[in-house]
């Protein structure tokens, strides 16, 4: 499997050049164009068709003896995988009017890639925890819309607009069965879900339904029901856990359901150009609306630590007081509580960000010697507007991994920057 063909053909029709469009003065460009291409992508180690060894001593002989195993951290290898393969279809449009002052471009597409490459998770009894293989499909249906305008044009001043939103929904398909990404870190709850139907980045955990505020409640709930005072009165001031299954006598793995997804609704952004005499100036807005973040640091907050509690977490925790308000539990006296990966995690990761400032002035013929003098800056990462508690929400702590996108775990935000310099023609 290591060749593989990717055909692809495009066609165009300027309908504003036909013979009936001569008389209309409407548009100065119309123009239809379509396509469809297939490409592929081995973006995965080299050599994964060939096992990797591991260092494994086994017992023989009453000695304990060197052997080899397949790395359980890589799994065994599949000598057939092949090649991902994405085939997409688009539909464009692009709009001129006003002698190409204002252009407007649509594009609709659909894409299809089969043949995942993907880490499967497997049963421990194998002796390793996944596999690389290929499986599944993925489908992308989106809408594009761009637009670029001279809003005001005299001899000294400009102003320019340069704006795009696109719109993506992903499912996916032809999975076996159930399947989950990798885990965050080792020992973590499975936090994705890949099931037939849902997008890559369905998040999958449990739903919180408050805290126990009294012992009346503690003794209504099944789980506790039957248990001795002493223990019923410890999951006062404790979360309270949403039971999904058939089993109300406890909080299980099956009682999880999808409780967001890392996919923005739609993603945005405007450009703004100035220019007065020599002066210019650019200014960049860029956000997304509708996508959810993991912010696996809460993860950390147990609420028994003796030190490096945030303070939004210590006034809101649980007490007698404060049960009608309270946004996290009870503080314990030693680190022991294991919080479940819950929508407690799941924030709204929308944002809209004022990303870039450019700003130039050009001092034409200072001197004689020299032409021109341009003086430029910029200022990076200006500021942002968002819900989200944490730092960042522009985050994915594994960088690429479409399957595990969106998430927050000891993520360095994003820093500003500003930059100043001195350009000089001769």
């Amino acid at each position: 499997n290591k060749y593989a063909s990717f055909p692809s053909f495009s066609v165009g029709w300027n309908v504003n050049e036909e013979s009936f469009m001569q008389g209309l003065q409407v548009f100065s460009t119309l123009k239809l164009r379509g396509g469809y291409g297939q490409t592929g992508s081995q973006a995965i180690g080299p050599y994964g068709t060939l096992a990797l060894l591991y260092y494994t001593p086994y017992v023989a002989g009453g000695s304990l003896q060197p052997g080899y195993s397949d790395n359980p951290y890589i799994g065994p290898a599949d000598p057939n995988l092949r090649w991902e393969t994405t085939g997409q279809s688009n539909i464009g449009l692009d709009l001129g009017f006003m002698q190409n002052r204002f252009t407007f471009t649509v594009d609709v597409y659909r894409k299809l890639t089969r043949d995942l490459l993907q880490r499967i998770s497997l049963n421990p009894s194998s002796g390793s925890f996944y596999q690389q293989t290929n499986f599944g499909s993925v489908e992308n249906k989106g809408l594009e819309l761009s637009g670029i305008g001279t809003v005001l044009s005299t001899q000294r001043f400009k102003w320019s607009i340069n704006a795009n939103i696109s719109f993506n929904r992903n499912k996916l398909r032809d999975l076996p069965g159930d399947q989950y990404a990798p885990r965050l870190y080792f020992g973590a709850d499975q936090f994705f879900l890949q099931r037939n139907g849902q997008p890559i980045g369905a998040i999958y955990g449990y739903q919180e339904d408050g805290f126990y505020d009294n012992l009346a409640e503690v003794k209504a709930d099944p789980q506790f029901a039957n248990m001795s005072e002493a223990i019923q009165r410890q999951q006062i001031g404790e979360i309270k856990y949403k039971n999904l299954d058939d089993n109300p006598t406890s909080i299980s793995a099956s009682d999880r359901t999808i409780i967001g997804n890392t996919n923005p609704k739609y993603s945005y952004g405007v450009t703004n150009n100035f220019s007065y005499r020599n002066f210019n100036l650019s200014v960049f807005v860029q956000g997304v609306e509708g996508n959810d973040i993991i912010n696996s640091n809460l993860y950390q907050i147990r609420m028994g630590q003796v030190a490096n509690i945030p303070q939004f977490v210590y006034d809101g925790r649980w007490t007698p007081e404060t049960a009608a308000t309270a946004t996290w539990p009870k503080p314990l006296t030693a680190d022991t509580r294991q919080l479940r990966l819950s929508n407690r995690l799941v924030e709204d990761g929308s944002y809209v960000r004022l990303k870039n400032i450019n700003f130039g002035y050009v001092f034409n013929k200072p001197l004689p010697f020299i032409e021109s003098i341009n003086l430029y800056g910029a200022i990076g990462n200006v500021f942002t507007v968002s819900k989200y508690s944490w730092y960042d929400p522009d985050v994915s702590a594994f960088a690429g991994d479409a399957t595990r996108r969106g998430v927050d775990m000891n993520s360095y935000p994003t820093s500003r920057t500003y930059t100043l310099g001195l350009r000089l023609g001769f």
